[in-house]
């Protein structure tokens, strides 16, 4: 036993010592970036927001710089005769462009965010075409082997996190040592900020290191033969059938077969790629690689009628944008292994990080195509109202329709939240959300066209909870925690009191007799329409009274919140105070 854990330990060792020695750029800049969110993560107590975001987005710029430093190293090991002095200048320039992410990532925004993905994606996808590129084999192979380590790197570090986590929370419980529960984030930064990384890159094969199909993991051979390939096949013929339905039809389905649709090719496409060295030892991953990319074409073809319909409508948006990039590169890549004979699977991860750069970077970026798409769906809808002056400004709209009002509004509050007012053409200088109704003539309307489903939510003005009582007998308090079907009985009147939240029935009996029904479905579109666009309501606005012969009631809700599409309630939560007299 005692020989085995030397063995172990003397391994890891040689492990970590290999990492350093062959990768010292990489680790210097993970320990940096790992010091940056240990630092930030107990900041809260002495720093300033602003300050902190700072911190933030230093480590954004700090953990984009290690796969820069990766396919530097790459890139050096193949060109083994440069000198240092050339290698110091590559080093350099190959991280000027963080000074320009230190910037970008300045305003912490949808662009920021996107960006910052999207390099983070080209960044390590170079890094695994480096050594490959170009005219080298078995490039799949090596990709199946940096999953397979990158896999169980993490579950390593799974363990380790949670068995030091448990000893940790086991010795501060019983000896009441009061440890500050940041330290369990220290621990997860240490665990895949330092061992992680070094346990993977120690698990990197060498530029001449050949690596062949003959040591395919066992264990996905298996995973992927016969249960991924089986279940992507059952899911094509679904799609089929489908395709079929909508022929038959002529009725084209909502916005969810895009990402049916998307999310299932994304899948096939790394299938493909992954198993690609087991063409050699096995005949139905031979004939699935060189049939199944032509059958998904026409399920694709299906999926760009969708986002085209959806996009006519509603124009370009960045969701939109990536959907359709996406799928882009899916087709591209399932026609050109489909129908190309000597493919190579390289052309899989290099056009994924061209397309990766394209979508932030250039004229034909998310944001340039987004922008010019949403400008020209707002200048069609003005001029159908006309509501552009000679000046090209807006004036005030005479008659405007509600879906046109649902439209600008939406724009608007597009550019507002993920652009600049200012990118937005012919509205006046100093222009804000809060003078939309003095610029265009209308009220905004919340409601955003192009999802199905419409949010709401409102809550009662908190200066507003003390009411009185009046003439009212019983006051009962409904709230979400209750069952489904809850039942309350005043006794001394015979009475019972039921609210179902199944079919939001509210009802009252009385001596067997319903004296009283009402569905609170009902009540919160009426609430609904009263507050669109209010965070917070008036007790007024939030307020309903009826009466009949038998019985008087009154409901103020406190908090309101739930779904409605296409005029219904599909979903609702809410608290609310129930005031009944009987007659």
């Amino acid at each position: 036993m005692k020989l085995k854990f030397q063995e172990l330990f003397r391994a890891l060792y040689k492990k970590i010592f290999f990492s350093i020695k062959r990768f010292p750029i990489t680790l210097i800049i993970i320990l940096i970036t790992s010091i940056i969110l240990i630092y930030y993560n107990h900041s809260y107590k002495f720093v300033s927001s602003e300050n902190r975001e700072l911190i933030k987005r230093f480590a954004m710029i700090s953990s984009l710089g290690i796969p820069i430093s990766l396919c530097v190293k790459m890139f050096f090991e193949r060109k083994s005769k440069i000198n240092i002095l050339i290698k110091v200048v590559i080093y350099i320039a190959s991280f000027t462009p963080l000074i320009y992410f230190y910037y970008l990532f300045k305003q912490g925004d949808m662009i920021s965010i996107t960006s910052y993905i999207a390099f983070t994606i080209a960044f390590y996808i170079i890094f695994t075409i480096v050594p490959y590129f170009y005219r080298r084999d078995n490039y799949e192979m090596y990709i199946v082997k940096l999953f397979t380590n990158f896999f169980i790197t993490y579950l390593y570090s799974l363990i380790l996190y949670g068995g030091l986590s448990a000893i940790i929370f086991t010795t501060d419980k019983l000896f009441n040592i009061n440890i500050n529960g940041n330290i369990y984030i220290d621990i997860l930064i240490l665990v895949i900020c330092i061992f992680a990384p070094v346990y993977f890159l120690s698990s990197i094969p060498k530029y001449n290191e050949t690596v062949t199909s003959y040591s395919y993991p066992k264990v996905l051979s298996v995973l992927i033969i016969y249960i991924i390939i089986p279940i992507i096949i059952i899911y094509s013929i679904i799609m089929y059938a489908f395709f079929v339905k909508i022929i038959i039809t002529g009725e084209w389905p909502n916005n969810l077969i895009s990402h049916l649709v998307l999310w299932y090719s994304l899948i096939d496409v790394w299938i493909i790629l992954f198993i690609y060295p087991l063409q050699k030892i096995n005949k139905f991953t031979k004939n699935f690689t060189l049939w199944f990319p032509r059958i998904i074409i026409p399920i694709m073809i299906m999926m760009f009628i969708a986002i085209a319909i959806r996009i006519n409508s509603y124009g370009i948006t960045e969701s939109r944008y990536f959907v359709v990039l996406a799928g882009i590169w899916v087709f591209i890549n399932m026609v050109y292994i489909g129908f190309y004979k000597n493919s190579k699977r390289l052309f899989i991860t290099l056009s994924l990080a061209i397309f990766s750069l394209i979508s932030v970077l250039g004229p034909f970026s998310s944001y340039k195509l987004s922008i010019y798409s949403q400008n020209n769906r707002f200048k069609k809808i003005l001029e159908k109202n006309h509501m552009i002056t000679e000046y090209n400004t807006v004036k005030p709209a005479s008659s405007i329709s509600k879906n046109d009002i649902l439209d600008l509004t939406s724009i608007i509050y597009y550019f507002n939240n993920n652009h600049k007012l200012t990118d937005l053409n012919y509205i006046p200088e100093k222009f804000g959300i809060d003078n939309i109704e003095d610029v265009f003539g209308f009220k905004p309307d919340y409601y955003v066209p192009g999802n199905d489903i419409n949010n709401i939510s409102y809550t009662l003005n908190g200066n507003e909870i003390v009411f009185p009582i009046g003439e009212y007998e019983y006051f009962i308090e409904y709230n979400n925690y209750i069952v489904k079907d809850n039942s309350i009985k005043i006794k001394d009147r015979d009475i019972t009191i039921t609210y179902n939240r199944n079919d939001s029935e509210l009802k009252i009996i009385k001596k067997s007799e319903q004296v009283y029904k009402i569905y609170i479905n009902d009540i919160v579109h009426r609430i609904n329409e009263k507050n669109r666009g209010k965070d917070i309501s008036s007790i007024d606005d939030m307020t309903f009274m009826d009466e009949n012969n038998k019985i008087k009631i009154k409901l103020i809700f406190k908090n309101i919140y739930g779904t409605i599409n296409d005029d219904k309630i599909q979903s609702l939560e809410t608290n609310f105070y129930t005031f009944i007299s009987i007659k």
